[in-house]
């Protein structure tokens, strides 16, 4: 279609100079390229068929660095290009079951959109998303140690915040005011089977 404007230019009575017509060319075909990658991406995402914001399923136990302390596990980095993370609440390796219970920096600098922490951990770090760009967030009701307030600092542009336990929970988890939290909506009493 933008192509039917370059012709209409060219076969102009008043003739332009040649810089013009070099010009609006270029323009032209930017716009054309820009138009077919926008809907070549659109497709490529229905083709997929997966929208939802979750990872479907769990993250498996290789994509992170970890070390195991009794029959729990505490996880430390992640490795995989897989933006939407579900940490599973356990993991088999070499025909033992270990619990997650602890994030120390496994998202830091990485880039994810999602993640769903699982019931059961009990603390991450204070910069547990600093720089990774995470806009939607699981925080499971066992969460009882937040390294500092400054964890809620690092959040920055998050649509949402979903949590396992009650306000009353989240006020005694979350001691900063709200208006620090860049979250757009906070929601509480959330089952994470429940996100799609």
């Amino acid at each position: 279609m933008p192509y039917i404007g370059v012709f209409f230019l060219w076969a102009a009575k008043k003739p332009l100079n040649i810089v013009t017509r070099i010009i609006i060319t270029i323009v032209l075909v930017f716009y054309s390229i820009g138009i077919f990658s926008n809907s070549n991406r659109k497709e490529s995402e229905n083709q997929t068929g997966n929208n939802s914001a979750w990872l479907e399923g769990y993250t498996d136990i290789g994509d992170f660095e970890y070390y195991i302390d009794g029959n729990e596990i505490f996880l430390t980095d992640f490795h995989s290009s897989e933006k939407k993370v579900r940490i599973n609440s356990s993991y088999e390796i070499d025909g033992n079951t270990y619990n997650v219970v602890s994030l120390d920096r496994v998202f830091t600098l990485d880039d994810v959109t999602s993640v769903i922490i699982p019931e059961g951990v009990r603390s991450v770090a204070m910069n547990e998303f600093n720089s990774c760009g995470v806009r939607f967030l699981y925080l499971p009701s066992t969460l009882q140690d937040i390294e500092s307030d400054s964890f809620w600092w690092y959040f920055h542009d998050v649509e949402k915040i979903y949590y396992g336990g009650s306000e009353e929970q989240w006020n005694q988890l979350c001691t900063v005011e709200r208006s620090r939290i860049e979250a757009r909506q906070i929601i509480y009493d959330t089952n994470p089977d429940d996100l799609k």
